[in-house]
This record gives structure tokens, C-alpha cells and sequence, in this order.
């Protein structure tokens, strides 16, 4: 075990020149930790890579790296955390009690559950918030009972991504649901209800997310903004929803990074992609051709020359996301505006973005004749 004792006496260790570390807990007997802990904050720089191994028999021999207060761990290369391959209580965890985690991954970052045994899980976890960067992240459960892998860190990107879906539900039916503290359904919610909860947690991102520094926290926390307005928006508050709109830049784009990997295309891939190539069931509709064969420039498609999954429609395959690798656009400052201009409902404003949103396009790409009586007629303005 590696402690400090106190938090006057903060832990650094550094190890150089292509130096790895592994920590294993023990095998054949019980209660054989390892723990590298320290009860302020906790420096950890390696040069090569980190493997953690919880133990493989009996219980309790389980890996902890621990810090009391912020936790800042920078890999060079590949980071493994593995839940022990049998026994009981065999975990492994890496947690920042009461400061923000920052973990820099040079290589792949794995977090594995056991494949035996029970409660030999895997868990990475920053109580203030945390900032993990990764040339790619693998999360994967073991086998048996109790052996997950999660990264729970009150990360401001995971609350903005999981939130989204909140939205959706409350855009798209009159009632929904989510998961209360016990992981179990809360009942029916109403539509203001799931909107009032994303508003709760995208406040709580846009918090976490402030505290950190770096351009990816400020990306986040920005994005969050455009979930707020979009929230409020849905729940008929105008004025909240133009006021958090306002705060965004008109230039600003937040990205979902996605990643090829063909072993894990489900897990890592864009699922657009994956109903483009794979499913092949999202079909571009004929309103959108028209626009794009008149020359739009915002909507693109290929005809695949073939019927799409349901064995009736011309499959008219997207071609905006390109591949598994492709980014997604979750918030941007132009989705923004439409809602400033939507709560503001001043129309001449609404005449002059039309207008530019048309130009971005191309005018002619346009057929309705436009007048005062007919806005709302007016023609798509797809969100690009």
C-alpha cells in the first residue's frame, strides 16, 4: 500500500522512461488488498501503461487507487481496469472523494467487469465531477453477479447525453418516464415534468462542467445551455428559453465523437451509420430529395439501386454521416438561434433568419411564394 496520511502530504508518483505500472490483488487467500491512497490529492504520471487486476480467488482482494481530494492520473499509453476472474468482492476502483477527476489516457482506456465469481466489478468514479480524454473508451460487463463496469464520475458530458433521451420523450408522447434513485421506473410523467428534469440535470452539467477548465468543459457547458433553452422551450417558459439560447455563440458546434471499431460497432459506432449500412432502414424521404436534387446544399443521399429493410421503399441511403467513425452533432449555437426566434416570436425576425437559412442552402432549391400570410407555409429549413 502506498498512503499518505494526512492531507498536508499530498501523493505524487511519477514513473519514467516507458515504466508501466500493475497492481494485482491477491490470489488464494482473503482480505489481500492493494491500495495506492492518499487523504489529499493524488499526482499519478506514468510513462508507460497501467494494468489493474482484481484478484483471482477468495475475497476481498480487490485494487483500490483512491484520493480524498482532486485525482489526476496521465497514461502514455493503454489503461486497463479489470474486475478480479473469480471469488467474491474482488473489485477494482479508481475514485476522487471530494475533487474533481481528471484522467488523460494517451492509449485505449478499458474498464472491465469480472468473468467469474460475484461482485467483482469494475469502477471508475469522481463524486465532484470528472474529465476523461481517451484515444477510445471500452466499457465492458463481466459474467456472473455483480460484475460491471461503469464509469459514474458526475461527468457533465454523461448527464448532457443521457438527458437528451429525457427530451425526446417529452417532445415525442404525452407521458414518459426515467429511473429513480433505486433504478426502478418512476411511473407515468407528464411532458412539463421530463422537461422540468432535463432542466435539473443540464443545470447540474452546466455547474460541473464550469468548475473544470479546458475548451472540452467549456464546450460542455455550453452545450448544456442550448438542452436548457430546447427545455424550456417544450415547457412553454419563452422568456427562460431565449434567455439561455442568448448566452450561446452562433459558431459554436458540440460533437459526439463515435469510433470504428469493428468488434465493438454497436457499443462505439454511429447508429445512424448503422441504419444507413447494416439495417439499412432510414430512408431519405422525397421532400428532402426534391430539396437536394434542386440544389441544396444542406441535405445529401445516395440511391443504393435497391429496396430498403422492409422489402417496399427505394433505399435512398443518407450521406450526411459517412461512416462508423462519423461525429454527430448534439448542440450547436444554429439550433440555438431557432429557438431564440421561436420564443421571441417577433415576426420580422423570424422573416430574416428564414431568409438566411434559405441562402445557406439554395434560394431556388425553395418552391412556396412567401408572404406575410403564409410563414408558416414556408419551406423546409433543415437545422444545418
Amino acid at each position: 500500500m502506498w498512503d499518505c496520511p494526512t492531507s498536508i502530504f499530498n501523493q505524487v508518483i511519477t514513473l519514467n522512461n516507458g515504466g508501466s505500472l500493475s497492481l494485482l490483488g491477491g490470489d488464494g487467500f482473503d482480505n489481500n488488498q492493494v491500495q495506492v491512497k492518499s487523504a489529499g490529492s493524488q499526482q499519478l504520471t506514468v510513462d508507460g501503461g497501467i494494468m489493474i487486476f482484481g484478484g483471482g480467488t477468495g475475497t476481498l482482494n480487490n485494487v483500490l487507487i483512491e484520493a480524498a481530494t482532486t485525482q489526476t492520473i496521465a497514461v502514455n499509453s493503454g489503461f486497463l481496469v479489470y474486475g478480479g476472474s473469480s471469488g467474491v468482492n474482488n473489485d477494482t476502483r479508481i475514485r476522487a472523494l471530494g475533487g474533481l477527476q481528471d484522467i488523460n489516457v494517451a492509449g485505449g482506456f478499458q474498464i472491465l467487469g469480472g468473468f467469474g465469481g460475484n461482485d467483482n466489478g469494475a469502477f471508475i468514479k469522481g463524486d465532484q465531477g470528472a474529465q476523461i480524454t481517451a484515444d477510445f473508451i471500452a466499457i465492458n460487463g463481466g459474467m456472473g453477479i455483480g460484475n460491471e463496469a461503469e464509469i459514474d464520475t458526475r461527468n457533465a458530458l454523461q448527464t448532457i447525453t443521457a438527458t437528451d433521451g429525457i427530451l425526446l420523450q417529452g417532445e415525442l408522447w404525452c407521458e414518459g418516464t426515467i429511473a429513480g434513485p433505486d433504478l426502478e421506473p418512476r411511473g407515468p410523467m407528464t411532458s412539463a415534468q421530463l422537461m422540468d428534469s432535463a432542466i435539473t440535470r443540464l443545470t447540474k452539467a452546466n455547474d460541473v462542467a464550469k468548475s473544470l477548465t479546458g475548451t472540452e468543459a467549456s464546450s460542455i457547458a455550453t452545450a448544456a445551455l442550448v438542452g436548457i433553452a430546447r427545455a424550456h422551450l417544450n415547457a412553454g417558459r419563452k422568456a427562460q428559453a431565449s434567455q439561455f439560447a442568448a448566452q450561446v455563440p452562433a459558431s459554436f458546434t458540440y460533437n459526439l465523437l463515435h469510433l470504428d471499431d469493428p468488434s465493438n460497432r454497436g457499443r462505439l459506432g454511429n447508429t445512424i451509420w448503422s441504419f444507413s449500412e447494416a439495417r439499412i432502414s432510414l430512408v431519405t424521404g422525397p421532400e428532402y430529395r426534391a430539396m437536394a436534387d434542386a440544389g441544396d446544399k444542406r441535405i445529401a443521399y445516395t440511391d443504393m439501386k435497391r429496396v430498403a429493410q422492409d422489402g417496399q421503399l427505394n433505399f435512398f441511403r443518407q450521406a450526411k454521416i459517412t461512416g462508423w467513425g462519423t461525429a454527430d452533432r448534439l448542440a450547436s449555437g444554429l439550433e440555438a438561434q431557432y429557438i431564440k426566434i421561436e420564443a421571441d416570436a417577433d415576426p420580422a425576425a423570424m422573416f430574416a433568419f428564414i431568409y438566411t437559412r434559405r441562402a445557406a442552402g439554395n434560394p431556388s432549391a425553395s418552391q412556396t411564394i412567401w408572404n406575410d400570410n403564409n410563414a408558416m407555409a414556408a419551406p423546409y429549413a433543415p437545422h444545418n
